[in-house]
């Protein structure tokens, strides 16, 4: 990634871009809905914007539906420097100090994206905000998962809408076919990522990487995947090697009890050895931590097993409900979490200094995200309300209650 070209974006339109909008899209054909509804298959400009039925396929054509009203509205928001509220994951993040998505995805496609992205959006521009092409799409075929995570929802983890009907609450899952353009949408892709539910786990996936590899388009073909490390697909390496690169997106929230809890169904020893499996692979990782009140308290655990195992690459995300994260904390938690991090931050400081890369400096960044995190987040009682009752609903599920695996919680739950 050129530091210069992200520069120009901002400079030119101002530091609320966003490029999703433009070349990007996240494509669903599965959901879940009430049993007296149908699900609709949907394209949005990214997995975390807003939202709703606006974002409907039209006349079961993609590249129709990428330039519907909300579309360009959303497209001259941004040019005119403007995040709206439809957009508040990013907004909450940037508030508190964490990695934005927006502000991540930017850079990753600068990185990545083999086009020239500034011609790209003039051309936008003068074609009166109509996108032709989409460049980067994240598919979502399935909720398939075998994990059920305290922070996840059924229609992305087919084991959590198992529990969620355990818990009373009335629905029925759907998967549709592809709309009628998927194919000749898939053509023009130069990074097709894969989302769900645990993508190597899904029959479509697989199915698609084929279906690519058939076409010739996989040698100009950068592929993205976002698992949770609770496999690694052998069967699939020499596959891998005939796109241009495989970048792994691994979602690791700590280590040992707490990410099983966190991510119930994980089993920490498998994710180690999965780990390794990585590093000697045709893939490229980054690791995605999300940032909860169940994390947060053993966040240098986590740095340090990062460090340990030469994971330089981190992102910091906020867990998308408040009543899970740091406004749930209450205040003597909150100084015992920045406790930790500032002392742990002192053991890595050294990377700062010019004998280092870039590279190493991204542990003292990552647990500067994470202070930021805390210290950008009012405590709000309502929230920490919520969180209790959340959790107690949780622990009848998990191996071992929260109390447990992270004890500091314990007075909240006796």
């Amino acid at each position: 990634m050129s530091k210069a070209e992200v520069k120009q974006l901002y400079d030119t339109y101002g530091n609320q871009m966003c490029l999703a909008p433009f070349v990007n899209s996240f494509y669903s054909t599965c959901g879940v809905v009430a049993p007296d509804q149908t699900v609709s298959n949907f394209v949005r400009p990214c997995s975390i914007i807003q939202a709703g039925p606006m974002w409907n396929i039209q006349n079961n054509n993609i590249t129709e539906s990428r330039n519907t009203q909300i579309w360009k509205d959303l497209r001259q928001s941004f040019l005119d420097g403007k995040l709206t509220n439809i957009c508040a994951t990013c907004i909450n993040a940037e508030r508190a100090g964490a990695s934005s998505p927006r502000q991540l995805n930017n850079e990753y496609l600068f990185e990545h994206l083999d086009i020239d992205i500034m011609s790209e959006v003039e051309q936008i521009v003068q074609a009166g905000l109509i996108a032709n092409k989409v460049y980067a799409i994240e598919y979502m075929p399935s909720n398939y998962c075998n994990y059920a995570c305290v922070m996840c929802y059924s229609g992305a983890s087919s084991q959590r809408y198992t529990f969620d009907i355990k818990q009373g609450i009335k629905s029925k899952y759907e998967i549709n076919p592809v709309d009628a353009d998927f194919f000749d949408v898939v053509r023009d892709i130069k990074i097709l990522g894969f989302t769900g539910g645990e993508t190597i786990l899904q029959p479509e996936v697989i199915r698609l990487f084929d279906y690519v590899i058939e076409q010739g388009f996989a040698p100009d073909m950068i592929i993205t995947i976002l698992t949770n490390v609770s496999d690694f697909p052998d069967k699939l390496v020499e596959k891998f090697k005939k796109f241009k690169k495989v970048l792994y997106t691994v979602s690791i929230d700590g280590v040992g009890d707490v990410i099983e809890y966190q991510r119930r169904g994980a089993k920490w020893a498998t994710i180690e050895e999965n780990v390794q499996k990585i590093h000697t692979s045709p893939v490229h990782e980054i690791v995605n931590h999300v940032v909860t009140a169940i994390n947060i308290l053993t966040a240098m655990d986590f740095v340090d097993w990062c460090h340990a195992n030469d994971l330089k690459f981190v992102s910091v995300s906020h867990v998308f409900q408040d009543y899970l994260g740091i406004a749930a904390m209450p205040l003597e938690l909150r100084e015992l979490a920045l406790s930790r991090l500032r002392e742990g931050r002192k053991r890595y400081e050294h990377y700062l200094t010019l004998a280092y890369t870039n590279y190493e400096s991204n542990y003292v960044q990552t647990i500067d995200r994470l202070i930021s995190t805390i210290e950008n987040v009012e405590f709000n009682p309502a929230a920490l309300d919520q969180f209790i009752k959340h959790i107690q609903i949780e622990d009848t599920a998990s191996k071992r209650p929260l109390s447990e695996v992270v004890p500091e919680w314990a007075p909240w739950f006796d």
